[in-house]
């Protein structure tokens, strides 16, 4: 017998029956209670006991209680503090009403050992292997430091603190990933994950370019300057601007973007319909939250008045939005921007759309429950390839086939990015309503 399973014979026989099976959950065969972290405990007691394990609140309660007593029998006190605290009885009821979520990460916020979303990550709500265990280990330091510092667990002060930590952590190296970063780690299963994701059809068309996507690049001065469309943009919002009456940018500012980005065709336009690359880039400034619309005026907000002067942030934002979204039309923008990478010669559009729904028939129907057909894949495409225009990645040429499209040398920079940028994301589960 076992030191674990001595203990555990100290418990009464319901209790002990409680803490095997949480603990057959918990712990790896063989494992030791020294080796179990609060953050491990906190993910049991306030997610997987009440998600998984279909069992009133009573029982919720006994076996957190039966856990408390083993806890409290190995001189684990922090651990046997959580299995009673009025919190967990509070999620354990939370769950019940159907806000179990909710009160679960708010729960995990003011424990003080969950790792803060930083400047350098913003952590998901599903994880893949490789990004759980970076996650423990930081919970194992801010554990660790909670005892060993005067700063209260969950305060303000505690919160900075601890993203200083999880930031230092992610770029040191660590014994347990050698040769690779714990960012690194991350990063890797999260690129796994977007991948594995939907049908074989969809990994056989992004599998050729993961190995695009493995390493950060830091933008060119080039990238960086193609962005100056968005930027002039900005700049003649600053201080508001009135929309016309339906809701267009006004021929004051359409006149000169058209002339300065050589946007115009045979004459001057009439209106911003006229300039679609400037209809694209209005949208896409409103979409990443760097202009809000009130009362038909336009305005920068704090986000975009920071990037008129950083260019990195106007970089980093509007990559984010090339591939915004979770639904139908992030997916086709997903698998295009695969096939643009893939190739380097002009890509018949028909044939894009042609490969596209081969991939996607099967997982997506129209909002009507209708299977989608060319014309709606058209619909999607076409809006992102003149995005692409606007940001100067995609050039589109008559090819003796049809109407063809390719990526600009700095396009395929600018694309490879946006995507690695879309496969890194952090996957998130909406709070409930």
């Amino acid at each position: 017998m076992n030191n674990l399973e001595r203990l555990i014979a100290h418990l009464d026989p319901q209790s002990a029956r409680f803490a095997t099976a949480a603990l057959d959950w918990l712990l790896p065969q063989g494992g030791d209670l020294d080796d179990l972290t609060q953050i491990e405990l906190q993910d049991f007691l306030w997610l997987q006991l009440p998600a998984v394990w279909p069992v009133p609140i009573e029982l919720q309660l006994q076996v957190a209680e039966a856990l408390a007593e083993l806890f409290t029998l190995s001189g684990h006190r922090r651990l046997a503090e959580v299995c009673r605290s009025p919190r967990t009885r509070a999620v354990f009821g939370a769950w019940a009403e159907g806000l179990g979520l909710t009160a679960y990460r708010q729960a995990m916020e003011a424990s003080g050992v969950e790792p803060p979303n930083t400047g350098r990550i913003t952590w998901s709500h599903v994880m893949g292997a490789g990004e759980g265990e970076v996650r423990r280990e930081i919970g194992r330091l801010l554990e660790a430091r909670i005892d060993q510092d005067a700063v209260r667990a969950g305060s303000w002060e505690w919160r900075a603190y601890a993203a200083e930590l999880t930031d230092e952590f992610l770029v040191t190296p660590h014994e347990r990933w050698p040769g690779r970063l714990p960012l690194q780690v991350v990063e890797e299963a999260r690129l796994r994950l977007w991948l594995l994701h939907g049908s074989p059809g969809r990994r056989v068309l992004l599998q050729p370019v993961v190995p695009q996507l493995t390493r950060e690049a830091e933008p060119s001065p080039e990238a960086l300057a193609m962005l100056e469309p968005l930027r002039w943009l900005l700049e003649r919002l600053r201080a508001g601007l009135v929309l016309t009456k339906t809701g267009r940018l006004p021929l004051s500012v359409v006149t000169p973007a058209a002339a300065l980005f050589g946007w115009t065709r045979d004459r001057p336009p009439r209106s911003e319909q006229e300039v679609p690359r400037l209809s694209a880039a209005f949208a896409l400034l409103r979409a990443a939250g760097l202009v809000r619309i009130e009362h038909r005026r336009a305005y920068t907000t704090a986000l975009g008045n920071r990037a008129i002067g950083e260019p990195a942030v106007l970089w980093r934002v509007a990559l984010g939005e090339i591939f915004s979204g979770e639904g139908f039309d992030a997916a086709v923008a997903e698998l295009a921007a695969a096939l643009l990478l893939r190739y380097t010669e002009p890509l018949l559009i028909d044939l894009m759309l042609t490969l596209i729904h081969i991939v996607l028939a099967g997982e997506w129907n129209t909002p009507d429950g209708d299977t989608f057909n060319a014309v709606d894949l058209a619909c999607v495409l076409g809006p992102w390839l003149t995005a692409g225009e606007v940001l100067g990645c995609v050039r589109q040429t008559a090819e003796p086939g049809g109407h063809a499209v390719a990526l600009t040398p700095l396009g395929r920079e600018i694309v490879s990015a946006a995507l690695r940028a879309r496969a890194l994301r952090p996957r998130r589960v909406p709070l409930e309503e």
